[in-house]
């Protein structure tokens, strides 16, 4: 079963008491614990980019090209234009080299919203792939199954932070938190895609040298 808050606050008063120091409240400690879990879910994301990645379905028609962003979202992964269809076709997020072709359609985030390019081309179905925020702890949310074996690093997370402000040695407890950093990061990357990243085309950009075959 996976770690409960209460359970995690209490490891952490436990270590924290060991070092001699006076204990902090109680919805202290719990707000510490909810950064370290968004700390380990960041550390896991930044390498997994596709850990517990959320679909958003919508259509827009011609008259708009704005799409409000789910709530919970943190990070796209991808768009896909008439998904489940044989004309099915992954965006590129929109930029300079996208920004050249407007009829090309292209996708950015900007604030709250999620813009198909350009508006005239715009209309028609879309998936969207996002990786979703860290959710936060509580009486009823435990920490993530998979997550759950890294949950230490939450516990040294709040004990660094903890010493930490109180300007005490925090001893052996950074070393343990880093490597469950490292050990974080060593599950993250065997759990990618074997897939290598696709190569751009750039040959039709290049400018001429002077010279040709």
């Amino acid at each position: 079963m996976a770690k409960t808050l209460a359970a995690i606050v209490d490891e952490a008063q436990t270590l924290y008491d060991i070092s001699g120091s006076a204990v902090l409240t109680t919805p202290q400690w719990e707000v510490l614990a909810n950064h370290g879990y968004r700390k380990l879910w960041a550390t896991v994301t930044a390498v997994l980019k596709s850990f517990r990645a959320t679909s958003q379905s919508f259509t827009l028609s011609g008259t708009t090209q704005t799409q409000a962003l789910p709530a919970g979202f943190r990070e796209t992964l991808k768009v896909i234009r008439d998904p489940g269809t044989n004309y099915a076709k992954i965006l590129t997020r929109f930029g300079d080299r996208t920004a050249m072709t407007s009829w090309e359609r292209s996708y950015r985030v900007e604030g709250s919203n999620l813009v198909i390019e350009p508006l005239r081309n715009a209309a028609g179905s879309y998936q969207h792939l996002y990786i979703p925020d860290c959710p936060t702890l509580s009486v009823s949310v435990p920490v993530d199954d998979e997550l759950d074996k890294f949950y230490e690093t939450i516990v040294y997370y709040m004990v660094v932070t903890a010493m930490t402000r109180e300007e005490s040695e925090t001893g052996g407890f950074g070393a343990l938190l880093q490597e469950g950093y490292k050990d974080v990061k060593r599950w993250a990357a065997d759990q990618r895609n074997a897939e290598p990243d696709p190569v751009d085309d750039v040959r039709g950009t290049r400018r001429a040298t002077g010279w040709s075959w």
